[in-house]
């Protein structure tokens, strides 16, 4: 442990007791209550802050009750309790633009995260996953591997769940530590810059357009992903994607040892992991090996395929043997909301894939689903906000590919819904839905024995939705009230 970590141990048990520490931004996806029950933990006197009300944040609140020493502002922000707090754990999707962030930093507060937190204090050597789409599928099935190999793996991060749940256990083994995977979103990487530590495995598994309502510009974006590389040593290692423009660039700044995936054969000066006649190899030893036929695994899509062929890359960098490697890929599922089958009912297939909110994703999805023999089969639910993205390829790609679209808008602000509407313009039958069960309802009645029925936004959600899990809970709860019927 460093010297700076060794004083934030002590800084952890000893001078967060009695500290006002204020969480900004309490949310429903998990980190923001992490947060508050770590601190809780520690003796801290807490205080949850949000623009939410109570109302919307009570899933949250629920897991909260026990502490005591937890209060709380909801429905705004107050600004004297930013500038009486003695530490403030900000939300990653708090923007530094923030008046309450910088009437702190000018007040002197220090501005932390739930994961700049873990990263000052974690003993344990870190798997760090980031890119544009693809973060959780390949964090999942790295995580499962490594956890079928050392089942102390812990699997964490911008997964609904806060690295800082698992920290005091790992301070608490002193030695030995198992191997800390984590999914870290540009926002993430932005709130522990500060902290200058990489991942001793860094992962990148692609990066094209996406927040762009957050960022300037497209490269402050890539900069922004780029964090997770500036503090790597030649020991570490960084897994690049192949087939991506941006991330064959990353190669450039890499400190270590660079281990590649892609869907085809690398080059010989490429050392990693690929497919190669619908099979995926390894040249990361002396010789190729072949790990496994693409038959064998659980999912479908190049992208998904992909994110395997990454995690494999991580498991045979760590020490994996492949046998436990190709057994853990059999059991192997993908997380929720990411193409994943929910009913099928008279030939028709409902399919959630919630967490697609860019284009790209819902292109990627699309392709999956749809191969060159029967390519309309597809009914696509989509509609969102968008994040300043471009819907052009999506529309050309959908009117090849769809037999109709519903587009999710109430007529308000879903600009994600007006762009592909605008795109898709003399493009039949696209129509309209309030809501997910009316969405779901008009799907079907374009179905037939044979076709899918997919949510893939390919934008955020809005106010027809508290985030985009409880947008795929809905279209959930509607596919099983009507195949009911």
């Amino acid at each position: 442990m460093t010297n700076s970590r060794c004083y934030l141990f002590g800084f952890m048990k000893s001078h967060f007791r009695n500290k006002k520490i204020v969480v900004m931004g309490l949310g429903l996806n998990g980190g923001g209550v992490g947060a508050a029950t770590f601190f809780a933990k520690c003796g801290a006197k807490v205080l949850v802050t949000d623009l939410r009300t109570k109302k919307e944040l009570e899933p949250s609140l629920r897991q909260l009750k026990k502490w005591k020493n937890i209060r709380y502002s909801l429905g705004g922000h107050k600004e004297g309790d930013f500038l009486k707090a003695d530490i403030i754990i900000k939300n990653p999707a708090v923007t530094n633009n923030s008046k309450f962030i910088k009437l702190a930093r000018k007040k002197g507060v220090p501005i932390e995260t739930d994961m700049s937190i873990f990263e000052h204090l974690c003993p344990a050597p870190i798997i760090g996953i980031t890119g544009t789409k693809g973060k959780t599928t390949t964090a999942t099935i790295i995580g499962r591997i490594l956890q079928q190999w050392d089942s102390r793996t812990i699997l964490a991060g911008n997964l609904r769940v806060s690295a800082l749940q698992f920290l005091p256990s790992l301070i608490d083994r002193k030695k030995d530590y198992p191997w800390v995977v984590l999914e870290l979103s540009s926002w993430q990487l932005e709130g522990s810059a500060h902290v200058a530590r990489s991942p001793k495995i860094a992962v990148i598994t692609n990066v094209f357009e996406d927040h762009l309502d957050r960022y300037d510009t497209f490269e402050d974006y890539i900069q922004a992903k780029k964090i997770i590389l500036n503090s790597q040593n030649e020991d570490d290692t960084t897994v690049l994607n192949a087939d991506n423009e941006i991330t064959r660039g990353f190669a450039d700044i890499a400190a270590g040892k660079v281990v590649w995936f892609s869907y085809s054969k690398l080059p010989a000066k490429k050392k990693g992991v690929y497919v190669l006649k619908n099979e995926i190899w390894s040249s990361l030893g002396e010789k190729p090996v072949r790990i496994c036929k693409l038959k064998s695994l659980q999912f479908q899509g190049q992208h998904v395929i992909l994110n395997t062929c990454a995690a494999i890359a991580v498991a045979l960098t760590v020490g994996v043997p492949i046998r436990t490697i190709k057994s853990a890929l059999k059991k192997a599922v993908l997380p929720d909301g990411r193409m994943e089958v929910i009913q099928e009912k008279k030939g028709v297939v409902y399919m959630n894939d919630t967490t697609a909110t860019v284009p790209g994703a819902t292109m990627a999805t699309l392709s999956a689903l749809c191969d060159k023999k029967k390519k309309q089969k597809v009914i696509l639910i989509a509609g969102g906000i968008s994040k300043n993205v471009d819907y052009e390829d999506l529309a050309a790609q959908a009117r090849k590919m769809c037999k109709a679209i519903i587009v999710l808008s109430t007529g308000k602000r879903e600009t994600g819904s007006a762009q592909l509407k605008a795109e898709l313009s003399g493009y039949k039958p696209i129509v309209s839905a309030e809501t997910m069960e009316h969405a779901v309802q008009l799907a079907s009645e374009y179905a037939k024995s044979g076709d899918v029925i997919v949510l893939s936004p390919a934008s955020a959600s809005f106010g027809m939705f508290q985030n985009e899990f409880d947008r795929g809970d809905q279209f959930n709860l509607a596919v099983e009230e009507l195949c009911r019927r």
